[in-house]
């Protein structure tokens, strides 16, 4: 038996509505008392407030935010800083979940999963992927970042999360197919976790219901961006025992420097917000 459900994807992809469908097909979530909640999604993130904010400390630490990551070191793992941190991490789960069984999302994992192998064992993974034109104008819309730079985003977090899977079991998720027919591809998701291991005990069709009331997704509008990285990682295998990454098509030549422009700038406006909310306390 597979005790815990790791959903790992970008932000916006459906991670916080795919986690809800687990959650009702009979995974249980962290304590109630954690569980974040915010303004710009009203039906829930189903995400521990707790691990969220560590995992944005884990980045911090390397260089980063969630927004704006660098590469990580090859060495990070085997650092001194990784070693002291995998206690604290341990502890902060453990005080989260306190049962054998387990439900944790945070697009946050797509880029701090490696550290989070070395921690925690037993679990599945559950990606979820979705087009890169409705994530890229949703995080424009949330950020108000340039469309480039969420695509730029889009295509780092899902590279990360396939090299981070090797060697997991690994259930796929496609939510664009999961908004246009919810029973389908629910049931499709349960018979994925129950090959993995996952004890579930819910109703499928309560669980596509929390997916009807999202609606149907709007007209394919914008670039066309993505749509080969996409594909590959969507029509891989839809349950892996023992992931192996599919191939995947080159990463465009400018995501890169669009990421690393865009992490110093954001550094730069935190700074200077920081300084100017200090300026005024004086």
């Amino acid at each position: 038996m597979t005790n815990g459900v790791m959903v790992v994807g970008m932000h916006r992809s459906g991670t916080s509505a795919v986690t809800r469908v687990i959650n009702l097909l009979g995974v249980p979530l962290g304590r109630e008392d954690d569980i974040y909640t915010a303004e710009d999604n009203p039906s829930g993130h189903w995400e521990s407030s707790t691990l969220c904010d560590l995992n944005e400390m884990l980045l911090r630490l390397f260089g980063g935010f969630d927004m704006a990551m660098p590469p990580m070191p090859r060495s990070w793992l085997r650092s001194r800083r990784a070693d002291y941190l995998r206690g604290v991490m341990r502890a902060a789960f453990e005080n989260v979940y306190r049962g054998e069984r387990w439900l944790w999302k945070d697009p946050r994992i797509c880029l701090t999963l490696p550290l989070w192998r070395q921690v925690l064992s037993d679990f599945c993974i559950v990606f979820v992927v979705r087009d890169a034109d409705p994530v890229t104008r949703s995080l424009h819309r949330r950020e108000g970042f340039p469309i480039v730079y969420c695509y730029a985003l889009w295509d780092d977090y899902n590279r990360r999360a396939v090299s981070a899977s090797c060697g997991l079991p690994v259930v796929m998720v496609d939510f664009d197919s999961m908004l246009e027919d919810p029973l389908h591809q629910v049931k499709l998701l349960s018979d994925g976790l129950r090959s993995v291991g996952v004890q579930l005990n819910g109703e499928i069709d309560a669980a596509a219901g929390s997916v009807h009331r999202l609606g149907r997704p709007g007209p394919p509008t914008g670039s066309g961006r993505g749509q080969r990285l996409a594909a590959a990682l969507k029509g891989g295998p839809r349950v892996s025992q023992i992931f192996q990454p599919p191939p995947l098509p080159a990463q465009p030549w400018w995501a890169r420097p669009t990421l690393w422009a865009g992490c110093s700038w954001i550094k730069t406006r935190e700074r200077w917000t920081e300084s100017i909310g200090t300026a005024m306390k004086r």
